[in-house]
């Protein structure tokens, strides 16, 4: 029979050998509690942290990092910067010189001033063309309406002093075939003749507006003045002391040359001088 004493005996409840497995599974459930702990805390602080982040993010815009193109130089390199090849190293700047800006106003104002009066310029220049022209037409009018007088007629082959120190004279005159040259020109029989103006006063005389008019037969028609076969125009001026000459060519049938008129109208305040006569019928 055991003895009740040894049943009781807490220091007889097991041997160390016993009781070794049990410390070292208590230590081992320790450690896993104690890992299982700073993963949670670990996994804790990451969520945060990324949390943290999101939010940084959503409220702070991210700087964009440019990245140079190849074959540009970085702004950190420490080289010098290369000119650029199309821009010459002498070239002027474009930009305004310290100064400019303020002189830049004036120089509008003075273009606007300019092109302000330059409209101006041009209506005056205007309105006195308009009013020299005006006084022409009403000279070139009141003259027309002048009634010329016409000097004595003479004969063909006599000199007429038809204004005071200057004579017009017939000088030569023929009988020929002319052709046509200008427009409405129609060729056939006419009179080709010369008439000389002699000046003999003290100043050159206009022989611009110079005008000869032809009229043949009973009923003085007037003859188709010719530009051709000869025919020439009347020198603008001629000199004190001096004479002109121009030929002139009309379109006279040759049986109507019995009664021919020649009238040179050297301007519209001149009077006007006359020639009368029989001219010749044939030719040569």
């Amino acid at each position: 029979m055991n003895d009740p004493s040894a049943v009781n005996d807490p220091i007889d409840a097991g041997t160390p050998e016993e009781t070794a497995p049990h410390s070292t599974g208590r230590k081992v459930m320790a450690g896993v509690l104690a890992c299982g702990l700073a993963l949670t805390l670990g996994i804790g602080y990451l969520v945060s942290s990324q949390a943290a982040t999101d939010v940084s993010a959503e409220g702070t815009p991210t700087p964009t990092v440019s990245v140079p193109a190849a074959g540009t130089a970085s702004p950190t390199d420490a080289g010098p910067e290369e000119p650029d090849a199309s821009t010459p190293a002498n070239a002027p700047s474009t930009e305004p010189a310290a100064g400019d800006e303020e002189a830049a106003p004036e120089t509008d104002e003075a273009a606007a001033t300019t092109d302000a009066a330059a409209p101006a310029d041009i209506e005056s220049a205007e309105a006195e063309e308009a009013e020299e022209a005006e006084e022409a037409a009403t000279t070139d009018a009141e003259l027309a309406a002048i009634e010329q007088p016409v000097s004595e007629p003479v004969t063909l082959d006599e000199p007429s002093a038809f204004a005071k120190g200057i004579t017009a004279s017939v000088s030569s005159m023929e009988a020929i075939d002319a052709e046509a040259y200008g427009i409405g020109e129609i060729a056939g029989p006419a009179l080709r003749f010369v008439i000389t103006v002699e000046n003999t006063t003290g100043e050159a005389v206009s022989l611009t507006n110079s005008v000869v008019n032809v009229e043949f037969g009973p009923d003085s028609l007037p003859a188709v003045q010719l530009t051709g076969s000869g025919a020439t125009e009347f020198p603008a001026t001629v000199d004190a002391g001096e004479s002109a000459a121009t030929t002139l060519v009309f379109s006279i049938p040759a049986d109507q040359r019995d009664q021919v008129r020649i009238l040179f109208n050297r301007e519209a305040s001149s009077p006007i001088a006359a020639f009368e006569g029989a001219a010749p019928g044939e030719e040569g």
